[in-house]
């Protein structure tokens, strides 16, 4: 193993090699080979605070971040950078996740503007904003979690619930707490081989059963935690991980959750008056 000089890493992309690219806050790209031997830094990125990476079938880097506007498009072998930056005025963007889409495309989620679709073939830009008086517009300006599923839906987590985009008509399905979520903060969205998503919330684990349009909320105690935050968020075997920062991860694997059918009987073990046990046959 060698040591990093870095300091706090915020985007990891994987090949399917094994190979491995890592954003860090600073701005430059670490680059791994399968063996984890070798190491490369990339520092003439022009980015800062990396939260989304993606490397294309050409070698070029897709980044997204924060305090830069738009997205970089960096080629690792001649160390050259390109802005892409739909508004055009250069304000810092605030993005805080992106993933690839099936057909290419790269969603970003900003927390400041709403959510973006980057085009790959055109290398353009769509806009999706919350407008306050639609609807059907996205739940919130503020984007917390982005994913694809098997269908190719793209979901939306925000500090306001779950959204879903229906990409036809550019229009958004939300899911709040009064549809059963047990908080509105979607911070994580995963899914598992039976095309249920779980959901990382503020109050703890949430499986959404898409078909059947059910909530299940869980706590977090109900799982295994580990010690230590990790970067992958599920497994070939199906298990899933949660990252919660400096308190570790949650992992299991949705198959094994059981819920019980038969709810236990109350059963009173002890009647208490001023923190002293009282019997009720006793006369005083």
């Amino acid at each position: 193993d060698q040591n990093l000089d870095v300091d706090v890493i915020g985007a990891l992309f994987e090949e399917s090699d094994g190979s491995l690219w890592a954003g860090t806050a600073t701005g430059s790209v670490i680059e791994l080979d399968k063996t984890r031997e070798r190491i490369r830094y990339h520092t003439k990125t022009k980015a800062f605070d990396i939260r989304g990476l993606y490397r294309n079938e050409s070698g070029i880097l897709w980044i997204a971040g924060r305090r830069f506007a738009g997205l970089i498009k960096y080629d690792p072998s001649g160390e050259h950078s390109d802005y892409f930056d739909p508004i055009g005025t250069s304000a810092p963007w605030n993005s805080r996740c992106m993933i690839k889409s099936r057909n290419g495309d790269l969603w970003i989620g900003d927390q400041g503007s709403g959510l973006w679709q980057f085009h790959h073939k055109t290398e353009t830009f769509s806009r999706f904003d919350h407008q306050a008086n639609n609807p059907q517009s996205l739940g919130d300006i503020m984007i917390l979690s982005v994913f694809e599923d098997h269908e190719g839906i793209i979901w939306v987590g925000t500090p306001n619930g779950l959204d879903r985009l229906d990409t036809a008509t550019h229009t958004f399905t939300h899911y709040r707490t009064s549809d059963g979520l047990a908080s509105g903060e979607i911070m994580n969205i995963q899914e598992d081989r039976k095309g249920n998503l779980w959901l990382r919330t503020a109050k703890g684990i949430t499986k959404f059963d898409v078909k059947n349009n059910k909530f299940k909320n869980y706590d977090i105690s109900d799982f295994s935690v580990g010690a230590f935050e990790i970067t992958r968020n599920s497994s070939k075997e199906g298990v899933l991980f949660f990252p919660l920062g400096t308190d570790g991860f949650v992992t299991f694997h949705p198959d094994s959750i059981r819920d019980n059918p038969n709810i236990p009987p109350i059963v009173l073990t002890d009647f208490k008056i001023g923190n002293k046990s009282v019997s009720p046959r006793d006369p005083n």
